[in-house]
Formats: C-alpha cells, structure tokens, sequence
C-alpha cells in the first residue's frame, strides 16, 4: 500500500500547490487523500482525469508505481502498447537488425530508405541530402576531383579531361569552352611534339558569313597587350607565326587592318601601296610599287635656290653621317641650264652646290647606305643558294610553269591540310 501517492510520485504537495487534497469522487473507498490505500482506487484513470491510459497506448498494468518503467523492473513489453514491435521486440537489444555499442548504432545487412520503401543502396536517398563535410577515400589522391560514369558512379580522377576528348554544344551567344585564369599564367596552352599541333582552330563558315579559327583579343589596360602571340625559341629555322592562303584568286596569308611593326628583316617576293583612289574613291584602288636596291639604301632630296654667286649650302640632318655612308649625288638645274655640280662633298651634315646662275632654283637628290648597328649585323645578302631542303624547289612554282609539289614548304601545307580536314570530318 502507498501511503502518500504525491511522495510516491514525485508529485510534491498537491495541496500547497492546489490540488484537490481530499476527494470524495465515488471511486474513491475511502476520502482523504493521505489516507487512501491503493485498493480503495478502483480507477486511477478516471481518479485524475488521465483518460482512457489503455487506448492511448500508455502503459496500462504497473506493479509497482513507485519504480519507473524498465523491463528488469517488473514491466513486461506485452504491457506497452503503441511502440513498434520492428525496433521494441521484446528483449534487452531492441531489434535484431541493429546493434548498439560506444555510442554508435549500425546494422550489417540490408539497405537504408529516406524517402523510398524499396532502397537499392546501401544508404538510398530520394531527395536533398545536405552534408556538412564530405569523405570518400576509396581512389582519392592530392588534386583529384570526383567525376561521373554515364550511370551516375562517382570516382576520384586526376584533374582535367580524359583524353582524347571531343564535346560539342550549339550556342550563338556562350562559348563552348572557357577557362579563366586570375594570375599571370596562361589559362590554356597546348603542347604537342613530335611534329603536332599544338592548338588547332577550324572555323567552317557559310558563303557570305565570317568564319575564325582562332580568335586573339587583348583588353584591359595594362602596361602591354597582345591577342596572339607566336615564339620560335628552340629550333633554328623555327617559325613564330605561320600563314597560308589557301585558295587561288583570294586566300591571304595574313591580312592586318592597322599598323605593323616589325623589328627585324621583312623579306617579300614584292611591295607597294594600296590605298583608294585619289580620283575616284568608292569604286577604285591605286597601287604604287616599292622602290628596291640590294643596298640597304636611305634616299634623301630636295630643292634649293642658288645665291648671288650661283652657290648653295646644302644642311642635312644632324644625324645623317652617324647613319650613312657611300654618299652619291644628283642635281637638275629647273627653268634653265647651268653647269652646276657638287662643290663640296658631305662633311659636317651638309655639301656644297656650284657653277649655276644667281637666283637658280635646283633639285638635289643625295642617297646613302645605311651604316647603323642594326644594319651592320644583318646586311640583307644580294645572293645565296638555296639550303640543302629547298633546293630543287621554287618559292612561286606558278611563275617557272612549276607544279605545286614543287613549291618551297609544299609537304608542310599538305600535312596541315590533312590535319584540318580530319579536324573538319569531325
């Protein structure tokens, strides 16, 4: 029998708190509350206002109410209703499945669903997992990144893309692929040896649109800039940049809409200027042909009109001895004739005209032969034979009547050929 069900409960005085102390509710044998024996309760349910303990799923049968409830302590699992009986099977272990042990809970068969009934894996999520960290060390190494079969399985695999590897995409406005590189490397660089390309761009136009292989663009304000940049540093006879034209009657090698500054030689089959006709700008070009010496030649000229005495002093720049030398001469009297002639060759910048008539206007023309450090170290040889891989070949085949295999490089173009009709066929 209890004597004080609130000491036996743990309740505290129900009185001072203002509980009912005494009830004469009739389920009671007997009324104050700190004389009631446990057989003068019929009810405890009702007694309290508990509702019905049993449908609620509550334990309905306690044998001793002053233990709380564990399985060694009286309270059978028959007598707990509402739990489950896959995870509460009625021994010490719980379900059979699971195992508990230093704080973990593991099982070693079967598969685990989170949001499926029918999981296929061992952990088998439908939905948003979100995970603070992440570990998979089966295959990782320094640098690796995880990457996907067609099927959807994950691997660790080196950086970058399996080779060979061809994607294709269709966009007018997003580039296919791109790369970005914050420092001062380069974002991407192609190597290939043994006589390969290193970068290829193929464009396949259509009539009347543009078509780039390979596009170079430099922005940004930086100190220097360039959109593509070409090095032959290894191999003597290497080649920087390299231009074909193709196609007869319109291919270019290389066309530049603005300047051009080269540092060292330029060696040309011929050279002029193309600009819009003066007289008729819209519908004609004019063409005028470069001037060529096998000297390295500066050409200097003017007009001068002759003092009292039919002489003249001719000043040049300050500059012109340091740069020339081998001088030659050439005047032309103008509205007359006078035997006028070079009175005093050049020294000190300037010579000396004679033998004309006061008040004579005369043409001079004065050429040298460049003498300056770069000149004097890569004087332009007037002739030469061919090296050994280009003889019995000709630089324009079509001009001897010649074929084209006979043209200097003829091997190389076709090689390239091939190589951009492969690149097409794909």
């Amino acid at each position: 029998d209890i004597t004080n069900w609130d000491t036996a409960h743990g309740w505290g005085d129900h009185g001072a708190a203002g509980y009912v102390a005494t009830e004469t509710d009739p389920v009671y044998t007997a009324a104050p509350a700190a004389g009631i024996a446990a057989s003068d309760i019929t009810d405890w349910n009702t007694a309290h206002g508990w509702g019905d303990h049993g449908a609620a799923g509550y334990v309905a049968t306690e044998t001793d109410p002053t233990v709380l409830a564990s399985v060694k302590d009286g309270v059978d699992w028959s007598e707990l209703t509402g739990i489950p009986n896959d995870i509460l099977d009625g021994d010490d272990e719980g379900d059979t499945d699971w195992t508990e042990g230093g704080g973990n809970v593991y099982r070693s068969t079967g598969n685990v669903g989170i949001g499926t009934t029918d999981p296929d894996d061992a952990l088998d999520v439908v939905g948003t997992a979100q995970v603070t960290g992440f570990s998979m060390p089966t295959g990782a190494s320094d640098g690796f990144v995880l990457t996907s079969d067609p099927d959807g399985s994950a691997s660790w695999q080196a950086a970058g893309l399996n080779l060979p590897y061809y994607g294709s995409v269709s966009s007018d406005m997003l580039p296919a692929f791109r790369v970005k590189n914050s420092g001062m490397a380069y974002a991407i660089e192609g190597v290939a040896e043994d006589g390969g390309l290193g970068v290829s761009g193929v464009a396949a136009g259509i009539e009347g649109g543009a078509a780039i292989g390979v596009y170079g663009e430099s922005v940004g304000d930086g100190a220097f800039g360039y959109g593509v940049i070409g090095s032959a540093d290894q191999f003597p006879g290497g080649t920087g940049v390299l231009g074909y034209g193709y196609y007869a009657g319109g291919g270019l090698a290389g066309e530049f809409q603005g300047d051009v500054d080269v540092s060292g030689t330029l060696t040309k089959g011929g050279g002029g200027f193309k600009i819009d006709h003066p007289l008729d700008p819209e519908n004609q070009h004019l063409y005028h042909s470069f001037v060529e010496s096998p000297d390295m030649m500066n050409v200097y000229n003017g007009n001068i009109v002759l003092d009292d005495a039919g002489e003249a002093l001719v000043e040049l720049p300050d500059w012109f001895e340091t740069l020339n030398r081998d001088f030659r001469y050439q005047l032309t009297c103008i509205g007359g004739f006078a035997p006028v002639y070079v009175a005093k060759e050049i020294s000190g910048n300037r010579f000396g005209i004679a033998g004309g008539e006061p008040g004579m206007k005369v043409s001079w023309q004065v050429t040298g032969v460049r003498q300056d450090a770069f000149a004097e170290n890569h004087r332009i040889p007037v002739e030469e034979d061919k090296p050994d891989d280009e003889r019995g070949t000709y630089i324009h085949p079509e001009d001897h009547g010649k074929p084209e295999t006979l043209g200097v490089g003829y091997e190389t173009r076709r090689r390239l050929s091939e190589m951009r009709g492969s690149r097409r066929d794909e």
